[in-house]
Order: structure tokens, then sequence, then C-alpha cells
């Protein structure tokens, strides 16, 4: 909000105030929003699962949903409210759902896991467009994302096995971030679609 913009553009000029680069402004003044807002809705996620009672529950969820997010990619938004208005809005779905849903080791589950994985493989990661990571770089994110995955996938199949109730969280980590990343995935074939037709509309003018 507001108050993130304000405290990110005074960190920014103290920054720019030590080193002298003045043009690097927007740059800095946009990565300390990211952070700033990253940080606010995690401590914001942990107030409500703290009040709920489900405090290591939610650490492992943001566990599980950061570090793929982290090299996977997902859906962007335009703006750092939406943002994390998704974020916090996904968490609180989350923990009304687990209050109703038992979450075991059934078949269902299990097709979940393995799809997800599939979609790490085929997918990851999931980038804008107009501002695509390079190759290179892509191919490293890739592997991370899935050996992540992997290990991630074989402590939620082992917690839920031995009936361990944090187990549930974990799933609902990656369950969460698989809807992000399958919104994130769509999205940018509507665009790349919508831009195309442009494209050829253009041509045909």
């Amino acid at each position: 909000g507001i108050m993130v913009d304000k405290i990110a553009e005074i960190i920014s000029n103290r920054i720019i105030a030590v080193n002298g680069q003045g043009e690097d402004k927007e740059i800095y003044t946009y990565g300390l929003q990211i952070l700033l807002n990253t940080l606010l809705s995690i401590g914001v996620v942990l107030l409500i699962g703290s009040a709920a009672n489900e405090l290591w529950g939610t650490v492992i969820f943001l566990f599980c949903y950061c570090s793929l997010r982290l090299f996977a990619g997902g859906l962007h938004v335009d703006t750092n409210n939406k943002c994390m208005s998704i974020f916090v809005g996904g968490y609180i779905l989350v923990l009304c759902i687990l209050k109703c849903v038992d979450i075991t080791l059934k078949i269902d589950v299990i097709a979940i896991l393995v799809l997800f994985n599939i979609c790490i493989l085929m997918w990851a990661p999931v980038d804008v467009p107009n501002n695509s990571i390079p190759t290179p770089k892509k191919r490293i994110m890739k592997k991370r994302a899935f050996f992540i995955s992997l290990i991630i996938t074989s402590v939620i199949f082992a917690l839920l096995y031995n009936r361990y109730d944090i187990g549930k969280w974990a799933f609902a980590g990656v369950s969460w971030y698989f809807f992000i990343l399958t919104a994130g995935k769509i999205k940018n074939i509507i665009y790349i679609r919508r831009h195309n037709n442009e494209k050829s509309h253009r041509k045909n003018l």
C-alpha cells in the first residue's frame, strides 16, 4: 500500500545518498516494494495462523509455497497490493478448507501430487512473457524447481503415510502453489495469443 511505497522511497533515497547512483532509483524502489510487500504478506499470514492456533502448520505451508514460487514462478499481477491480496486470501481459503477436510494418503491426493510434479517439469519457470528469463537461467531454475518439488512430495508422502497432522499443511502449500502455477500459465497463454492476434491484425492492415 501507500505506507510500503513511502518506506521503499525513503530507503532507496538513502541508498542513492550513499552510492550516488541516482539513475538506479526506480530499480531500488521497485525491488524494495516487492521485498517489503512479501515480508508484510508473510507477517500477516503468520499472525492469522498464530491466532488460529496453526502457527507450525502455517510455517510449513509458507516453506513449501515460497520455496517453489522462488524457482518455478507462477501468476504475476500488475500491482503489489493485488499480489498481497491473492497470497493472504489464498492462505485464509486454505485455512478454512483444512478445518473442514481431512487430508489422508488416498488416490486423489497421490494423483494431485503426481500431476503437480509433471506440470513443474513441463512448465517451470512460469515468467512474464514481455520480460522473459534468459534460456540458460530457465534451465537452471527448472532443475531446481523440479528437485524441490520431488523432495517436498516425498516428505508429504512420508508425513501422510505416518498420519502426521502437519502433512496436510505441506500438501496445502503445494496445492495452493499448483493453483498459482496453473493460473500463471493460463494467463501467459492468453497474453501470447492476444499479442499474436494483434500482430497478425497489424500485418493485414
